[in-house]
């Protein structure tokens, strides 16, 4: 009979103890002569209070389903081109209208946390590109130093004082992807390393020094991991698609729905994608946030004939652990 090593090309590593959980790991546990290995069990949607101001296309900033915020994007009274201002913050069980951005805006970067957020760039009626930034303190937004360049339809990442801005639309229509990424230090925007593939409405989270993107452009499946130095490619995603929700970090990434028109959910766990449970309404041009597990958080989005949803979504997923190998 084949062994592991033949098998997979590596041997299981032998420990006293269980290791610090880490999602992906398999070892054997000499004290308790058991293999073991780490991993996520399913998680689920579930329906949240409905936003106040149905939208497609929202920015958003915070760290789980009970602490978000969802700013801009574009109502139906004028389809994909009508600008909205509208901020409003999820507690867990409703939605509340804040202090309106400063200026009306879809498709927009943001991050950070629902008392200390930032808004940069998007777009302006059907083509024009912003490099205009917001920040916002928990009360009010106010402008501050503006992307070096332009865009819409790009990814996000961060916090209020170390973002990150990648990818996207700063000039033309659609197809004009680009690889462009900018590091926001709490003052000003820098540019960095640019992405490998150029692309347009892909979607990722994480932190500056640990961030991702994946998907974009002609629904591609690519992803791609930053170190806060450089970019390297990564595991693709088992369905290509743009335009989706995401949360969570490098090691356990959450994307949902986006289009072609869905509500596919797929997890990463640091080394590759696997499909789980779908999102309860199938949507396109939505925004995500939060940790992935054990929460995050599915807002907006857009349907075929001009339906701009209200739709909430909470996911409720299980956070690692250690699980023993069984032969049954």
């Amino acid at each position: 009979m084949a062994d592991y090593k033949t098998i997979r090309g590596f041997k299981i590593r032998s420990v006293g103890s269980d290791p610090t959980v880490d999602l992906g790991q398999l070892w054997y546990n000499t004290a308790s002569n058991t293999v073991k290995y780490d991993a996520v069990s399913a998680g689920a949607w579930a329906t949240g209070g409905s936003l106040i101001t149905g939208r497609e296309a929202p920015s958003n900033a915070g760290s789980s389903s009970t602490a978000t915020l969802c700013f801009g994007g574009n109502d139906e009274s004028t389809p994909h081109t009508n600008d909205l201002a509208v901020n409003e913050q999820y507690n867990g069980t409703a939605w509340t209208e804040l202090a309106d951005m400063t200026k009306a805006r879809g498709w927009a970067a943001g991050a950070g946390s629902v008392t200390a957020a930032w808004c940069a760039g998007g777009q302006e009626g059907t083509r024009v590109k912003l490099d205009n930034m917001e920040e916002w303190n928990g009360t009010s937004w106010a402008e501050s130093n503006a992307l070096n360049t332009g865009r819409a339809f790009a990814a996000s990442a961060g916090t209020s004082t170390a973002g990150l801005v990648t990818a996207g639309q700063y000039t033309g229509g659609p197809g004009a992807g680009s690889s462009l990424t900018e590091a926001w230090n709490g003052t000003c925007w820098a540019e960095v390393n640019d992405l490998i593939v150029a692309t347009e409405n892909g979607r990722g989270d994480g932190v500056q020094t640990a961030a991702y993107i994946a998907g974009g452009g002609n629904t591609n499946d690519k992803n791609e991991q930053y170190n806060g130095t450089s970019w390297a490619e990564a595991a693709d995603l088992n369905e290509g698609r743009s335009s989706m929700g995401a949360s969570g970090t490098t090691t356990l990434g959450l994307i949902f729905g986006g289009s072609p028109q869905q509500a596919s959910t797929e997890q990463f766990n640091g080394s590759s994608w696997t499909e789980i449970a779908d999102l309860s309404t199938a949507r396109t041009v939505l925004t995500g946030s939060g940790t992935a597990a054990p929460n995050s958080l599915a807002a907006g989005g857009y349907q075929a004939d001009y339906i701009y949803g209200d739709w909430t979504e909470e996911w409720d997923g299980a956070p690692a652990a250690v699980k023993t190998v069984t032969t049954s």
